[in-house]
């Protein structure tokens, strides 16, 4: 007989997930951990908030990566007339915001440089 009280944790956890449907069922076992090891791309998860972490984040900008994979990251830090002139690009054209600009520049930068990707 299932342990009641582990059943009660296992409910409150998922009614906390807003991306479930109504018509969302949780299972447990052998075929559960295999499912949920290959969304994680193989990588164990340390509890429950580890896997609502991985499979709610940001999707890797690499169409090679699996899920649970983060891109690498880039802190910069730039001095008020390139933060003024950030500022007006993206409000004045498509792009979105500041990660989107500095994508965009870094590979303009290197496809007229010829570095290889």
């Amino acid at each position: 007989m299932p342990n009641a009280t582990n059943s009660d944790k296992r409910s409150d956890w998922a009614e906390d997930l807003s991306d479930l449907g109504p018509d969302t069922q949780i299972y447990e076992g052998e075929a559960s951990r295999a499912a949920l090891a290959e969304l994680l791309g193989g990588h164990p998860a340390a509890d429950g908030h580890d896997v609502t972490r991985r499979l709610r984040g940001r999707p890797s900008l690499s169409p090679s990566a699996g899920r649970g994979t983060s891109s690498r990251q880039l802190h910069v830090r730039i001095g008020e007339p390139l933060s003024s002139l950030v500022d007006l690009h993206i409000d004045s054209s498509a792009i979105r915001n500041e990660s989107e600009l500095v994508r965009l520049a870094l590979s303009e930068y290197f496809d007229r440089h010829h570095a290889s990707a």
